[in-house]
């Protein structure tokens, strides 16, 4: 029964084509390690160092509406990289429109940010440049 199932797949061919979208797919999985990696390492210092800030220093009283924004912005930056990577390693198509511009921003956090971002967009190039040569 499962070699009939086979074989009508393939012969169709939509098996060759699931396993080929699985391989394109999956190219991004180093990327999306990093970027997990990166973001929780990221997000783990964000949270120590608001907690030092709050509890040592009793800043809390002093915050205002703009470093309420900035510290709103940074918490966002920081969970970007880990949320990407989790959507990544799904394999979810989508979260390549938010994971561009999160690999553009986190490169300028030098030099791990550097590293993450760069793969991302070196694995993003080389898979947008073989679809374009497969076109040829």
């Amino acid at each position: 029964m499962l070699t009939s199932d086979y074989n009508s797949l393939s012969e169709r061919g939509s098996f060759n084509k699931m396993e080929s979208n699985e391989f394109m797919d999956d190219k991004f999985k180093l990327s999306a390690w990093a970027m997990i990696l990166y973001g929780l390492a990221t997000f783990s210092a964000f949270i120590y160092a608001l907690f030092l800030s709050l509890t040592q220093l009793a800043l809390f009283e002093s915050f205002s509406f703009v470093v309420s924004v900035l510290l709103l912005t940074v918490f966002l930056i920081n969970v970007l990289p880990l949320f990407c990577g989790v959507h990544l390693l799904k394999q979810n198509n989508n979260i390549h429109k938010l994971a561009l511009p999160t690999s553009i921003i986190i490169l300028l956090a030098f030099p791990v940010g550097t590293l993450v971002g760069s793969l991302y967009l070196w694995q993003k190039y080389k898979k947008s440049n073989n679809k374009l040569n497969s076109r040829i």
